[in-house]
């Protein structure tokens, strides 16, 4: 029993010991990166494929680092990132992901929580932020499924593993403009949903689907995503209140709240449950 809680001990620290890395490496590269770039360039498509280009090299090397010297295994082994079946996946997690963002915005606007108009098109812009978003959220799921919840899971239950990384995850949010406490309930609750995707798949590829489609959808809605703003094809005029999101887009809202839950108490038995009757 000692020795078996000292390696739960000594993985939980570990996992926190690369969270904390990979938070302290993409803050310096963001400072030595974006120091470099002209001011005339700030809020262009550059700054998005520069970002998300960081995000995803960071996020490689942090991995393939961490998991040769700390962890001593060889990189990229398991069957968490094959690509059999990885192009359906991603796209039947983008169809999910699409789903959920679509219906909230549908409740949103029908019950005139926001009024929406049809912002210029800047076709670069959306491709630019296209790059970017791709690049962030598999950065972040390599990081918090692939390697935090993958590894927790050896030792953990499933439900302690997904509280701990959805709690990590939740905390790298809280910086973000317009947090609110509704927002960080619904960043928790997303962190949840993404990880019971993985323990369901045990693929990578359907999570980042969902993820990727999710955050692109709702930008060019007009949401603010997590409280950053990006280029659009819609504009949405509303008052900033919990009811639509406000600056910190649908994510602050208690519609996303709702849409999470009922995935959730979906997900649950499937994912979970079954994951506990194979174990």
């Amino acid at each position: 029993m000692q020795t078996e809680n000292k390696q739960k001990l000594l993985l939980l620290g570990k996992v926190i010991l690369f969270a904390i890395i990979t938070l302290v490496v993409l803050r310096v590269l963001g400072l030595i990166v974006f120091g470099f770039i002209p001011e005339n360039t700030i809020s262009t498509p550059l700054l998005f494929v520069i970002d998300g280009g960081c995000y995803i090299l960071a996020g490689l090397i942090i991995i393939a680092l961490f998991v040769k010297v700390i962890d001593k295994e060889k990189i990229f082994t398991s069957d968490w990132v094959s690509s059999q079946n990885g192009i359906k996946d991603f796209f039947i997690g983008g169809l999910l992901g699409s789903i959920c963002i679509l219906l909230g915005f549908l409740i949103i606007v029908n019950l005139n929580w926001s009024q929406v108009e049809i912002a210029p098109l800047r076709m670069r812009f959306l491709l630019a932020s296209f790059f970017m978003f791709l690049c962030t959220v598999f950065f972040e799921e390599l990081v918090f499924r692939g390697y935090m919840l993958r590894k927790l899971l050896v030792r953990f239950s499933p439900v302690i593993s997904l509280s701990l990384t959805s709690l990590i995850f939740c905390l790298t949010h809280c910086l973000n403009p317009g947090i609110t406490i509704v927002s960080i309930i619904n960043v928790f609750l997303a962190g949840l949903l993404l990880g019971m995707l993985f323990i369901k798949t045990k693929n990578i590829w359907l999570v980042t689907g969902f993820h990727f489609f999710w955050n692109y959808i709702q930008s060019i809605l007009g949401f603010n995503v997590s409280g950053m703003e990006v280029p659009s094809i819609l504009f949405l005029n509303f008052d900033d209140n919990l009811f639509n999101g406000g600056y910190f887009g649908f994510e602050g809202s208690y519609v996303c709240t709702i849409i999470m839950l009922l995935a959730l108490c979906f997900y649950y038995k499937k994912a979970i449950c079954q994951d506990v009757n194979d174990t």
